[in-house]
């Protein structure tokens, strides 16, 4: 598999549509430092799956002990910064910032991966609903799903207004 764009050796050829596409061959010959082991790729994604789940534990625990209250809101506020940053990383990584594919997958499959926290979501929603409080519940559906898309919406506008694409 080849790396090259625009004579820089990074992934010319990897599909626009999805950051976590597999690249095409590349026509032009990779950089000998351009090519990684495929075994490395999956420790790239398991370290950085480690880091995203350590700041998701940092971030969300020091939040929730901010705020008051049963809401959930450290978790809410890790989910949206996690769809804004893959919003954005999604949309640069695959257009005016192309970067090794073994890199883009360690950061958006791994490190953001390990982030956000759609499971622990689900699992606070029941808690709060079996808890009897119904209202803070569908808040948490509401403005997670809603502000969740909403930031990754305006991560991937920005980039676009940024750099043209």
């Amino acid at each position: 598999m080849g790396y090259g764009v625009r004579g820089t050796g990074y992934g010319e050829n990897s599909i626009r549509h999805s950051p976590f596409a597999i690249p095409f061959p590349s026509s032009s010959p990779p950089s000998p430092l351009a090519i990684i082991p495929p075994m490395t790729r999956w420790l790239l994604i398991f370290l950085g799956g480690g880091a995203g789940s350590l700041l998701r534990y940092a971030l969300a625990g020091l939040v929730q002990k901010l705020s008051p209250g049963s809401f959930p809101l450290g978790t809410l506020i890790v989910n949206v910064a996690g769809c804004a940053a893959i919003g954005i990383l999604a949309s640069l990584f695959t257009g005016p910032v192309l970067i090794r594919d073994d890199y883009r997958f360690a950061i958006l499959v791994g490190i953001l991966g390990g982030f956000t926290t759609f499971s622990t979501f689900s699992w606070e929603t029941i808690a709060l609903s079996n808890s009897g409080q119904m209202a803070l519940a569908w808040a948490n559906i509401l403005l997670s799903n809603g502000l969740g898309l909403a930031a990754a919406w305006l991560g991937n506008r920005a980039v676009v207004i940024f750099y043209g694409t």
